[in-house]
């Protein structure tokens, strides 16, 4: 399937009064995306940075909506990211910095994020 029909149904989640608009994380908290992005088997050990942040916000709704084309999820995100203001920006950095301080502070040995395994 092509991505623009899950991109479209996806889109109209982020469509305000027919404007596309990212959603503000501020009732997004930060033990919950730690959660979400960890598995009981394998604690996250990487950082996750700005983009990755709206990147979760969009495959969180996707999810609800049953939509799991990857592309559309990827494409929306670069979407919101064009669009977002320099304040809703820093509001997902500040997000993504609050988890990483978790990451940090429940991983014995991430004194730094690896970004791939070393071999």
């Amino acid at each position: 399937m092509t991505p623009y029909i899950p991109y479209m149904i996806l889109k109209q989640s982020f469509t305000i009064n027919g404007v596309l608009s990212l959603q503000s994380p501020l009732n997004i908290l930060p033990e919950s995306v730690f959660r979400d992005l960890t598995r009981e088997d394998k604690p996250r050990r990487n950082s996750i940075d700005m983009m990755g942040m709206i990147r979760y916000t969009v495959s969180k709704e996707a999810k609800r909506l049953n939509i799991n084309n990857i592309t559309a999820i990827s494409i929306l995100t670069n979407d919101l990211k064009k669009i977002a203001s320099d304040q809703e920006l820093r509001q997902y950095r500040d997000l993504s910095e609050q988890v990483n301080a978790i990451i940090t502070s429940r991983c014995s040995r991430c004194s730094r994020f690896p970004r791939h395994r070393p071999r």
